[in-house]
């Protein structure tokens, strides 16, 4: 009798509808009991507990593999999603860096370019102080705007520390060298 109704449903089926089965089962006993003249008023069913299922080893075998492919299969689809999320992050991130290096180099230039600009504004306009103080002619004047950006860029190898400047004065030429010092 629970072979005759165990083997007209599936295994998923059997697994997951246990109660139900038990159920069927109690009834077919019931009407077995009721209806055997032998034991009709002398048995009574109370209940039907389908506690386990004692399948095959093939079966039982079957069952493993399958319940281990599902969970390697969620395993493996939760790594894919990790590696996802860390190569989402880590592309962020480079993109991220990526920026603040451009942002970065471009606030450089702008600051170096508004260093430039105040250091042309301020030479000349010092070249301009020295000519009007001078008096000169437009002669004396280019003469003199090229004499002060010389000793500007003169004060400027100076400050590195590393020349010496060796100034000689008289005769028409006034050259100055600058000598580098080894060491």
């Amino acid at each position: 009798m629970i072979r005759d109704i165990i083997s007209k449903v599936s295994l998923d089926y059997l697994i997951e509808n246990r109660d139900q089965i038990a159920k069927q089962i109690e009834q077919q006993y019931r009407e077995a009991v009721e209806s055997d003249p032998a034991l009709a008023g002398l048995v009574e069913v109370l209940d039907v507990n389908v506690l386990n299922f004692i399948l095959p080893a093939q079966v039982t075998d079957a069952i493993n593999r399958k319940v281990a492919a599902q969970q390697d299969a969620i395993r493996a689809q939760f790594e894919r999603q990790r590696v996802e999320e860390l190569a989402r992050a880590n592309y962020t991130r480079t993109v991220l860096a990526a920026m603040a290096e451009a942002n970065a180099t471009v606030t450089r230039a702008k600051a170096q370019a508004a260093q430039i600009a105040l250091i042309a504004d301020a030479t000349r306009t010092a070249i301009g102080m020295l000519i009007k103080a001078a008096g000169a002619n437009a002669t004396e004047a280019a003469r003199l705007a090229e004499l002060y950006i010389y000793l500007s860029g003169l004060r400027e190898v100076a400050q590195t520390g590393n020349v010496q400047i060796v100034a000689i004065s008289g005769g028409a030429g006034q050259a100055i060298p600058v000598v580098p010092i080894t060491r």
